[in-house]
């Protein structure tokens, strides 16, 4: 055995790879493994992918693996993998993002990808493997039972299948059908239509006359074309697009993917190939029509429940993200003070007063005591106050659901009993920190299938069946939600984006929360490189905690971090000593940084007009066409703010002149485009105002910019 310089070996891959294989086959007992331990080699097409007589290998028990060693995988209806030959056809970022689509789970192949496997559920009698043709090119297959591939070991000379070592994820079959279907229109639109305009005009008119022919419902043809033009970079023309696709469903004027008038460059036959690909997504079994409410206008609109402004929602989902420590208990537990007692909560103010619950599962008793009487002390005693805090603790070890190895989820005593628990204490708030302690079973916090049904199925309920807001308290990754670099940021931003996904695990939490509140600790560099010469005195970095908007469906989410600072309280115990807890309040760090904001807005201002010639010639501005939008015989012109970011960079000094990457001058301008999005900049010797808003019924790009009259009310277009 040869070792190298560092005193381990080289068969240490091999047994890391045995290991692996040999826990997958004790957690999935359905897989099919089997070994071929003499590879040949097939002189034509120079590769060792063929094995014959495959369906009679020996099944692979941990023998051990050389380089000799090919493990291949039987393909059962149980365990099924999907092909991803679009890399052979497409660009690498295209394939990419059509696969992207998919759940993560175990791949294998070359370089660890090219296959996807995952353990199917619920699946129908009709199974069959189906290979993705247009001409003669395969770009995806479906390989079910019956079919075998490579798992582990020699492709070509020189070259292996390696596994990533992720889990199989769990999926049901509709589902992974129904995401095949979409990545194989995806994959063929985007195979065989070059990104030029002609041909798109063309395709636009062939192909949607042939979405409306086969009876694609308009919902799921606009999701593909537009999807197809994100595929292609080429969003500029998802507007133009989808008017032509909705024009063609609403007149029925419809042409087909074999019009000569406007002319696809396919074959007959591939003509053919794609008009089933086509085919193929629409749903086959006949489904009477769900039952919808009709709006009528005037009709009277109720306001939002909000239980805390901005905070939580009856019926909603608040998701709370932070490290270990970093304080979303504390929070938590000064949320339910604030509710009970009507005080803010931190800067938000509360609109409904009420009982509330805080199940902890990772804290004691007394720990929950502790930091309710730090709240009592800071902010006043509980003692008169009409509403109460219930507490569940670890000490009951709470379960809600238990999730079962075969797909299906038993509701366990202790839901039903908090159900009626909430029914009677009539609560406005529950608070559930962690989430992931309330299940039992096979769960794993990472699948999305099983985080959706658990939130969707049984934590939404809670909420919406009772008339509570439902907050969570949920772990965080390593991902920052905070933008700062010293060389040419003002300040530290947050980042909204990141801050959402910093919540670890599956993104179907996030996704199903409605608000979503990250807390992040002060770290270093940003103390060292910004605050720390503007702090008053008496504040110190390890006491402050950002508390940042991530996530809002109902109202935009803030610029700024808002600055926590711990306040330790010193309690009395029964034995005569004393106990520490902390408690927040937001600190006059905040303050401190908005009004040095303001010394930057002005600076920010100066740094625009720097671009403003520029940004007439982007928006193609003439002193006639300013006078006409001033007067409004023209409407004001609005664009994306991503096409504006790329014209400024592309035409900034520093970028012309490589000194700085792309990448960095496109997040320069675009922080510096959006600081104005309360501050529109009036174009010097003019009565017209430039301005960057957040269109939030304007389609796929809500980030736009404008040209506009100056005027005190806003315009009604």
């Amino acid at each position: 055995m040869d070792l190298k310089s560092n005193g381990s070996t080289n068969a240490e891959p091999f047994n890391t790879d045995k290991i692996f294989i040999t826990s997958l086959q004790h957690k999935h007992k359905g897989l099919d493994f089997a070994v071929n331990e003499d590879p040949v080699l097939d002189t034509i097409k120079k590769n060792y992918k063929k094995v014959t007589s495959w369906t009679s290998k020996n099944s692979y028990t941990g023998q051990e693996l050389t380089d000799n060693t090919q493990i291949i995988i039987r393909n059962t209806n149980d365990y099924e993998e999907i092909d991803w030959d679009i890399f052979k056809h497409l660009p690498l970022d295209q394939a990419a993002t059509i696969k992207s689509k998919f759940p993560r789970t175990l791949e294998f192949g070359r370089d660890s990808q090219g296959h996807s496997l995952y353990k199917v559920t619920n699946l129908p009698d009709n199974v069959v493997t189906e290979r993705v043709l247009v001409g003669d090119r395969c770009l995806l297959e479906h390989r079910t039972k019956g079919t075998y591939s490579i798992f582990y070991g020699s492709l070509e000379p020189g070259s292996k299948a390696t596994i990533n070592h992720h889990d199989i994820t769990e999926i049901s079959y509709h589902n992974l059908r129904s995401l095949f279907n979409d990545a194989k229109a995806l994959a063929a639109l985007a195979a065989v239509v070059p990104a030029t305009t002609g041909v798109i005009d063309n395709f636009v008119m062939a192909l949607g006359g042939e979405f409306f022919s086969q009876h694609v419902p308009v919902d799921k043809a606009l999701q593909i074309f537009n999807e197809w033009l994100d595929i292609i970079n080429r969003q500029d023309r998802q507007l133009e697009t989808s008017k032509t696709i909705q024009g063609i469903y609403d007149t029925g004027k419809a042409s087909n993917i074999f019009s000569k008038k406007y002319a696809v460059p396919l074959s007959d036959p591939e003509k053919h190939q794609v008009r089933n690909i086509i085919k193929d997504l629409v749903v086959a079994e006949v489904i009477e029509p769900i039952e919808v409410h009709t709006y009528k206008s005037g009709v009277e609109i109720e306001q939002r429940k909000w239980i805390v402004n901005g905070v939580c929602l009856a019926g909603a989902v608040t998701l709370l993200v932070g490290a270990g420590g970093v304080g979303k208990t504390t929070n938590g537990v000064q949320l339910c003070y604030s509710v009970a007692t009507g005080l803010p909560y931190l800067n938000y103010s509360v609109s409904e007063t009420g009982n509330t619950l805080m199940v902890l599962s990772e804290e004691t008793l007394n720990e929950v005591h502790l930091k309710v009487r730090g709240c009592e002390k800071l902010f006043g005693s509980l003692e008169n106050c009409k509403n109460k805090i219930d507490i569940i603790t670890i000490n009951q070890s709470l379960k809600l659901t238990h999730f079962n190895h075969d797909g299906t989820i038993k509701i366990l005593d202790d839901y039903k009993a908090l159900q009626k628990r909430i029914k009677l204490e009539k609560y406005k708030i529950l608070y559930l920190d962690p989430l992931i302690s309330l299940k039992t079973g096979s769960f794993d916090e990472n699948d999305n299938e099983k985080m959706e049904r658990f939130i969707r199925d049984y934590i939404i309920p809670l909420g919406v069946e009772n008339g509570c807001a439902v907050v969570v308290g949920h772990h965080a990754n390593k991902i920052s939600g905070v933008s700062y670099n010293k060389d040419y940021d003002e300040k530290p931003t947050p980042d909204n984006l990141n801050a959402m996904h910093s919540a670890r695990g599956a993104s179907s939490l996030t996704a199903a929360a409605r608000v979503v509140f990250a807390l992040i600790p002060m770290n270093k560099y940003i103390w060292e490189n910004h605050y720390s010469e503007i702090a008053p005195q008496g504040i110190f970095r390890n006491d402050l905690v950002g508390i940042i908007e991530a996530k809002s469906n109902y109202s935009g989410i803030s610029e700024n971090i808002t600055w926590l600072q711990k306040n330790i309280i010193t309690i009395d115990t029964l034995e005569n000593t004393q106990e520490k807890t902390n408690v927040f309040t937001v600190s006059s760090l905040t303050e401190a940084e908005q009004q040095r904001f303001v010394k930057f807005e002005e600076i920010n201002k100066e740094r625009i007009l720097k671009q403003i010639h520029h940004i007439k010639e982007f928006f193609k501005l003439t002193p006639d066409l300013m006078a006409n939008i001033q007067k409004y015989n023209e409407k004001r012109l609005v664009q994306p703010l991503n096409q504006l970011v790329e014209y400024l960079s592309n035409r900034d000094p520093e970028y012309q002149n490589q000194k700085v990457e792309f990448k960095t001058i496109k997040s320069r301008y675009h922080r510096l485009l959006t600081a104005i999005v309360d501050h529109p900049l009036v174009i010097p010797n003019t009565k017209v105002q430039f301005t960057y808003f957040y269109d939030t019924f304007g389609g796929k790009v809500k980030h736009k910019v404008s040209i506009e009259p100056v005027i005190a009310e806003p315009l009604n277009y």
